[in-house]
């Protein structure tokens, strides 16, 4: 199933991050070297708490980013990883494992990774993939917002898993898929894609909207945002 819809009027879209009372806050410090999965670079004792990069910071990623809410330790296998990333005050994080190297949501409740903010970005490189809602009956949200981007070299599957649920919000900011990269929307659950209040999405690569049986996918188009499609726009393919 697929649906697309344009709106006329534009929205307004507010980005809560909440930590649980037995997790704390950890903040990016850089001081053993760039690369994300280096625990040494995050302030106190990181141990699945809520990971924030807030600054002109240039972070490595170069195995799995995984978000998961029932976190529980320092590993980025299944079911661990830091229960929610923010990446903001002009960070960058840039992802260059050659596999799943974006996961939203590795067990069931909601995950999060959030970029607001003029400047903030996050980077995948070719080969390196963006799974939002990843794991069988997830939830997994990216939102893009307030002048930030999301530039990607590699597919981006919105509602990956079985039953999924999976949401990319481009709110007030910037989409570029590049040259040879996928968005698949809908693949094993229901994807969403929502662009608003004058953002810009330019897909260089091809766009699928239900890209398979029993999933669903939507892409809204509202408030003034552009979409610009130079490949393939495909609505339900199964």
């Amino acid at each position: 199933m697929f649906a697309l819809s344009r709106a006329l009027m534009g929205s307004t879209a507010l980005v809560l991050v909440t930590t649980s009372g037995a997790f704390a806050e950890s903040l990016w410090t850089g001081t053993l070297d760039n690369q994300f999965n280096h625990f040494e670079n995050w302030d106190g004792t990181f141990n699945g708490s809520d990971l924030v990069i807030d600054g002109n910071y240039s972070v490595t990623a170069p195995e799995t980013v995984a978000t998961d809410i029932n976190a529980v330790d320092t590993s980025n296998n299944a079911g661990n990883g830091p229960r929610s990333l923010v990446i903001s005050g002009g960070a960058t994080l840039t992802a260059t494992y050659n596999g799943g190297a974006i996961a939203i949501g590795w067990t069931q409740g909601t995950s999060t990774i959030t970029a607001p903010g003029a400047g903030s970005k996050l980077v995948t490189n070719s080969g390196s993939w963006t799974n939002i809602g990843w794991g069988a009956d997830t939830t997994g949200v990216l939102t893009v917002s307030d002048g930030a981007t999301f530039q990607a070299g590699h597919h981006i599957a919105v509602g990956k898993g079985t039953g999924s649920t999976g949401r990319l919000e481009i709110d007030h900011a910037t989409l570029d898929l590049r040259t040879g990269a996928q968005l698949q929307v809908g693949t094993g659950g229901t994807g969403t894609v929502d662009v608003t209040n004058g953002s810009t999405a330019t897909l260089a690569g091809a766009a699928f909207i239900g890209n398979s049986a029993n999933a669903t996918g939507s892409f809204n188009l509202s408030g003034g945002s552009t979409l610009t499609s130079s490949v393939y726009f495909l609505l339900g393919l199964s």
